[in-house]
């Protein structure tokens, strides 16, 4: 999915994520990339929406991973699966 444009990214938010319990977003980049998206992300998670994000490879972003809302140790394991591949994964 793609959601560059500021009103791309509202309207996702507001028509479909802001439903949502828990986001998980591997993100290319880094926070500089989409740092728009991230801000919407952390609003969502300020009302209680659980926020995972990590990098889209595999080189740890301590500035993005320490945004997610949900403990280290189950953000990290979510990173291990998304960078998996396989018939298996």
């Amino acid at each position: 999915m793609q959601v560059q444009n500021h009103a791309s990214v509202d309207l996702y938010v507001d028509e479909v994520l802001r439903h949502a319990k828990v986001i998980l977003i591997s993100l290319h980049g880094g926070i500089g990339y989409w740092r728009y998206g991230v801000e919407r992300l952390m609003e969502l998670a300020a009302r209680g929406v659980q926020v995972i994000l990590v990098r889209a490879d595999d080189r740890p972003d301590p500035e993005l991973s320490d945004l997610s809302t949900v403990p280290a140790v189950e953000r990290d394991r979510l990173w291990q699966f998304l960078r998996q591949g396989g018939l298996q994964n």
